[in-house]
């Protein structure tokens, strides 16, 4: 029994709905704050509308500065003003915008290309086949769902034929102009884009595929930076031997079209482009509609390509390879990545040569390419090089653990390892492997550079610190910023957390040019205990991630006091900035005032959260023992204040503590005076310690021993102090958290940074060297 065939129109306009409405629903699992009315367990919480609004509105205003570099720089390279003759792009400028716009719908044609996995099955449209409707709806409504779901496409069109519509004298008509014109290249685009997927899945096995959007991968970079070259100071060095060696007739073609009807110098000229445009584009897309369908013709699965890509009989004559052969120094979880690696060619492009592809492709668009010898005579460019591209390498990887596993993740908790384990042993491998660029990079410097110096030593150390750190960073932001059960592939990651990682990478790479070689070290602290942080919160998500919905309950942790901490500091920062608008010098009064208000904000933030999420362990500052924790904290107090004055006659008596270091050592207490006391006895010791030992080394002793937990915490406490104070104040750090330790209150700890500081207060006002 045969079903009628539905109305073409009908069915077209059903099924485009019906694929917008998936992408809708795709686009909202992204931002969706779970069930508010489970009752079982407490809902999953995911990214925030309003990130990825920001995050898309900022790329949108990048790449349309980009297209503003370009118009004004081929511009110039023309010969000729932006506009010539009125409302008209010159012959030369129209020629150079035609190749322009060109490449960058080629870009929206090979990027989707080289970011899909071309060997997996197309299960959508063997479904849709299977419905009573012809193929031509069915096509039909892929290319418009691909005209319009073009990410990169869209972020490289719609900008670029905004800022041209501008350009050419549209003013508040250019926005929809953009649009209107970016449509027939988004549309020719999509075809050629399902014309090329659809033949290489028809005629190819997996196996080639996945060579072939290898290949593809590196050409849609070297397309892409092509196209953004004109906005680099190497304007013309790429674009423009191209464009003299095409001909003229590439002005009319569709790219050239959307120029001509943007910058006619009369309607009547616009309509005649916009005419022969629209005519181009239906023919080239029935061209391509009847190409699609004779690829078709024979079924939309080639036969036999799966089977294609199971491994072949061993030969009979050759005994098998054992497994461990040529790994025994690696853990089983590691020689499977290593072994998936080897055999997926496009994954081992992408992981291990674009990284480098992209950064020197950087370093040659920013007319840097002369200067490569300089590169080496400089330790703090390889040094940032170097993390640039295993940070980069790294975040196509070890970011990408969960997402690569997809649906077989469920596999990885079966293993007779726990789940931890299991994503600690990949952070180790490609923290192992991210560590090839900085062996190549410092070698390469050791040979053609100068001497090795005790500063490119350190800078050394901090990219081979940073490497596995960040590798951890990536496994434990992927938990977050990956969802393995998105049958999707595009849709496992989320976007806000990627953009999260490259900021923290980005952070610490201004630790290579700091001036002083404590403000290094606090970087590396930091960054390490940032891993720590988010390991832990990785770690409470994990049981977890197969369940669509449940969430870990909340806890306090580690990444709360690191963001409690930049919280305090902003507002210090914020407050002081308003109290001295004035323009009268800051007084004691206004140093506690700002303190305070500071501190109050960031303590009641934190204890809002945490109330709002009934967060467990929530630090306390009283209790049934409080009299117990105030002898405590009075008992490590006076060491801890012995060990500082102890510290002070010592530093003073080498001649280090003289009236700068003085000022710098105690906080300025010439300039407070009086205000001294209840900043340092009283705001500092309930703010300070609340943040420290409640959050921070209350969340790393979760996970961690005593001793590292407290030294931890304590380096943290020292690093934001000047250096001459790091000392002490760490053994400050220390003590403090022993007490809390001991007695679970924060009135503990908090005694004993009012006891400290009150004998550091008192030695310097009225120990040795006063008077001088």
């Amino acid at each position: 029994m045969t079903h009628p065939l539905l109305p073409a129109a009908r069915v077209g306009w059903l099924l485009i709905r019906l694929r917008l409405r998936r992408l809708v629903n795709l686009a909202g699992t992204l931002n969706r704050r779970g069930n508010k009315q489970r009752s079982g367990t407490a809902s999953k919480r995911t990214g925030s509308a309003l990130l990825t609004a920001l995050l898309v509105l900022a790329m949108v205003l990048a790449y349309g500065n980009l297209a503003h570099e370009a118009v004004g720089r081929l511009a110039r390279l023309a010969a000729e003003p932006p506009l010539a003759g009125g409302a008209a792009f010159g012959p030369a400028l129209l020629h150079l915008l035609s190749v322009e716009t060109a490449l960058l719908t080629l870009a929206g044609v090979l990027v989707p290309l080289g970011s899909r996995e071309l060997a997996q099955a197309d299960w959508d449209l063997e479904w849709l086949v299977t419905l009573p409707v012809d193929i031509g709806p069915l096509l039909w409504a892929r290319i418009a769902e691909r005209s319009v779901a073009n990410a990169f496409g869209l972020l490289a069109l719609w900008p670029a034929c905004t800022v041209l519509a501008w350009q050419a004298g549209l003013r508040h008509g250019a926005l929809p102009a953009g649009v209107l014109a970016a449509l027939p290249l988004l549309a020719l685009a999509a075809m050629a884009r399902t014309i090329v997927d659809t033949g290489l899945r028809l005629r190819l096995a997996p196996s080639r595929l996945r060579n072939l959007q290898a290949a593809i991968s590196v050409a849609s970079i070297l397309v892409f930076y092509l196209t953004i070259s004109p906005a680099t100071a190497v304007a013309g060095r790429f674009l423009l031997p191209i464009a003299q060696r095409l001909p003229d007739w590439i002005s009319w073609t569709p790219p050239g079209l959307v120029l001509r009807a943007l910058g006619a110098a009369s309607p009547a000229q616009a309509a005649i482009a916009g005419f022969l445009l629209l005519v181009e584009t239906g023919l080239l897309l029935a061209a391509g509609m009847q190409l699609l369908r004779a690829l078709l013709a024979r079924g939309v699965a080639a036969a036999g390509a799966r089977e294609s890509a199971r491994a072949k009989p061993a030969s009979a004559g050759r005994p098998p390879a054992r497994a461990t052969a040529g790994w025994a120094l690696a853990s089983p979880v590691q020689r499977r990545e290593l072994t998936l690696l080897a055999r997926d060619r496009n994954f081992l492009v992408q992981t291990m040569v674009l990284p480098v592809l992209i950064v020197g492709v950087q370093w040659v668009l920013n007319g840097r390419a002369e200067s490569l010898a300089q590169l080496w005579a400089s330790p703090q460019l390889v040094a940032a090089a170097a993390f640039g591209v295993s940070a980069y390498a790294l975040m196509l990887s070890a970011f990408q653990t969960l997402a690569a596993e997809g649906g077989a993740l469920w596999m990885l908790y079966t293993f007779p390892l726990s789940i931890e384990a299991v994503l600690r042993d990949k952070a180790r491998l490609w923290g192992v492997l991210a560590l090839a660029y900085p062996v190549i990079g410092f070698g390469c410097m050791l040979a053609l550079g100068p001497p090795v110096s005790a500063a490119s030593l350190g800078l050394m150390a901090m990219v081979v610190l940073a490497v596995p750190t960040y590798s951890a960073i990536a496994v434990a932001l992927g938990v977050f910023g990956c969802d393995p059960l998105a049958t999707d592939a595009r849709h496992r990651l989320k976007v806000g957390y990627v953009y999260l990682y490259m900021l923290l990478s980005g952070l610490y790479v201004g630790a290579f040019f700091a001036p002083h070689w404590w403000q290094s070290l606090v970087s590396v602290v930091l960054a390490v205990l940032l891993a720590l942080a988010l390991w832990q919160k990785a770690r409470d998500q994990l049981p977890y991630l197969l369940d669509p919905v449940a969430g870990p309950p909340a806890r306090v942790s580690t990444a709360d006091g690191l963001i409690a901490t930049m919280m305090f500091f902003a507002l210090q920062l914020t407050i002081g900035a308003l109290v001295a608008a004035g323009g009268r010098a800051q007084r004691g009064a206004d140093t506690v005032v700002v303190f305070a208000l500071a501190g109050g904000l960031t303590y009641a933030g934190v204890r809002l959260v945490h109330w709002r999420a009934k967060a467990l362990d929530a630090p306390r500052m009283f209790g049934g023992q409080w009299r117990r924790a105030l002898a405590t904290g009075a008992a490590f107090g006076l060491g801890a204040a012995v060990l500082g004055i102890a510290y002070l006659q010592a530093v003073h008596g080498l001649g280090l503590l003289e009236a700068p270091a003085r000022r710098a050592h105690g906080g300025g207490v010439a300039n407070l005076g009086a205000w001294v006391v209840p900043l340092g006895v009283l705001a500092a010791p309930v703010f300070e310690e609340f943040i420290f030992r409640g959050l921070i080394f209350g969340g790393l002793r979760r996970s961690m021993g005593l001793l590292p937990a407290a030294a931890a915490s304590a380096a943290v406490f020292a690093i934001v102090h000047p250096p001459l104070s790091m000392l002490p104040v760490f053994a400050l750090g220390l003590c403090a958290a022993w007490a809390y330790e001991r007695s679970r209150l924060l009135l503990a700890p908090m005694v004993v940074h009012a006891v400290y500081n009150a004998a550091v207060i008192g030695w310097q006002s009225y120990g040795p060297g006063v008077a001088g």
